[in-house]
């Protein structure tokens, strides 16, 4: 009996080991591409579509970073460090954030050292999404929302409250992206931080958040966020939607994939850049 129990449960067990695998070499989609020289695209002073498209294959950065890079003092080397850090090789492992069910991946170099990533200059009411944690075998990643150049406010894992952290947390995953409300909307995502600073503070995280009420910005009081929610929450406040599928429950792909949002800088995401 006990021998056609374990028999039984034999191809799960392979298919479970199948998809960590599987997983595990997906998570991260280093895209290194052909180098190609961009100086001469940096220095015009109008540049084209296709010059944009080869700045963002070669350093991951959207048309508005680039423009803001090149009003910079140091704008042609900033962009070229953008480059030079898309063709170095990087590593990861994986570290527990909650142990036992809740991992991440963590940057590493050549020489398996701690490594971490230069971001653009980010501003109020960006959004960072990474795709590098996971529990068990289900890949959520985590957003966050930026409050000001250095501070973010997350909601982080079961057990936490949400808080006001800082940006540096972030340069060690091997995916991040950075999305930015796109100019239209600038208005928004000022508003999304003065709702999450007043509403969304201390927070205690509840993993289903969204089930039962999603939107609790008429509640005196928000008793339970996620990550994700956490985000949604603060643009809702400021009346605008970021749920690209417009479900129950809102997820760091949800977020990532909204029209709101201009992809301002992407690692790890692939050629394309996108979840």
């Amino acid at each position: 009996m006990r021998k056609k129990f374990f028999v039984a449960l034999l191809p799960l067990a392979v298919l479970c080991i199948g998809w960590t695998s599987y997983d595990f070499y997906h998570a991260v989609e280093f895209a290194r591409p052909e180098y190609a020289d961009i100086e001469a695209s940096i220095q015009k002073e109008v540049l084209s579509e296709a010059d944009y498209a080869l700045i963002l294959n070669q350093t991951g950065l959207g048309k508005r970073a680039v423009e803001e890079l090149r009003q910079t003092e140091r704008g042609k080397k900033s962009l070229l460090a953008f480059q030079r850090q898309k063709q170095e090789k990087f590593d990861y492992k994986q570290s527990f954030l909650f142990f036992p069910t809740t991992t991440a991946e963590l940057l590493r170099d050549a020489e398996k050292r701690s490594a971490s990533l230069l971001l653009p200059p980010l501003k109020a009411g960006d959004v960072l999404i990474t795709r590098s944690t996971k529990t068990l075998l289900y890949r959520h990643g985590h957003a966050g929302l930026v409050l000001d150049a250095n501070k973010t406010i997350e909601s982080l894992m079961i057990g936490s409250r949400s808080a006001v952290l800082p940006v540096h947390n972030w340069l060690s995953y091997p995916t991040i992206m950075v999305l930015r409300p796109k100019a239209e909307l600038a208005e928004a995502g000022e508003e999304a931080v003065r709702f999450a600073k007043e509403h969304l503070k201390d927070v205690p995280y509840s993993l289903f958040t969204g089930f039962l009420q999603k939107d609790k910005k008429e509640e005196a009081t928000i008793d339970r966020t996620q990550c994700a929610h956490l985000v949604w929450q603060a643009y809702s406040g400021a009346g605008v939607d970021i749920d690209s599928d417009g479900g129950f429950l809102v997820t760091p792909k949800d977020i990532a994939n909204s029209d709101v949002f201009d992809v301002v800088f992407s690692y790890g995401f692939g050629e394309e850049g996108r979840w």
